[in-house]
């Protein structure tokens, strides 16, 4: 029987505190009863809390800085090494900041979807602006880039709240990526052909609209509640 390691009162065994004092009895384990045996393998480490937006954004800029810088110095070097001074990694530059600019505004403006567009095509024009001044022909700019940097904006920003309004989404947010794409295809086709033959008018952009529109019409009836769901099913056997 346990004793009170204070009094020396002797005690039954399922009294757990003393009588007299009310010291807590130490109980030693019954004969068999060791206990659950040590595991084999240790303990792991605590599982390390998963990363917050803010810690994940900040590792994507620096990533994406230090990306950007390697190569960007790199070029630079190779090219002074060879000519003694810049020459072709000017353009390496001017397209390395830009992809930079582009993927900083993503990070900053993800949540924004019409900011973005906007941004990035104006990084686009930027881009296209300093390229013209490189080749040292600037006069192409206002009359090509400008206007079709602005119509893809233009038309991106149509899509992006077109798409945003859609109530059933699936085949009809391909169908409103291709029609925009289709009108792209026109707006380029009418620039070029001004620019470069002085003739206003549309030319294989007509056949891009050919293969496009009925492709569009296609998709958004896929997805319309007329569209018959099970004999699509059993025309492709799934």
């Amino acid at each position: 029987m346990p004793y009170c390691s204070q009094c020396g009162v002797e005690v039954d065994d399922n009294v757990d505190f003393c009588p007299l004092c009310r010291l807590p009895i130490q109980k030693l384990p019954a004969p068999g009863d060791e206990g659950k045996p040590y595991p084999d393998k240790p303990a792991g480490s605590p599982p390390v809390p998963p990363l917050t937006l803010d810690e994940k954004m900040a590792i994507s800029r620096t990533v994406s800085t230090i990306g950007i810088l390697i190569p960007l110095l790199f070029v630079t070097a190779v090219d002074y090494f060879i000519n003694r001074r810049i020459t072709w990694s000017s353009y390496v530059t001017a397209s390395l900041t830009g992809a930079w600019f582009i993927i900083l505004v993503s990070l900053f403006s993800w949540k924004h979807p019409y900011i973005l567009a906007w941004l990035i095509h104006g990084d686009i024009l930027v881009f296209l602006f300093v390229v013209g001044r490189l080749m040292g022909r600037p006069a192409w700019f206002l009359p090509v880039a400008l206007p079709l940097t602005a119509g893809s904006a233009l038309f991106a920003t149509l899509a992006i709240g077109w798409i945003i309004r859609l109530r059933r989404k699936g085949t009809n947010v391909a169908a409103v990526i291709l029609l925009a794409i289709a009108f792209l295809c026109a707006t380029t086709d009418f620039v070029l052909g001004t620019y470069l033959k002085d003739k206003s008018g549309l030319g294989w952009s007509l056949i891009v609209f050919s293969v496009l529109v009925p492709t569009v019409l296609l998709l958004f009836y896929i997805q319309s509640p007329r569209f018959n769901h099970s004999r699509l099913r059993k025309m492709f056997h799934f």
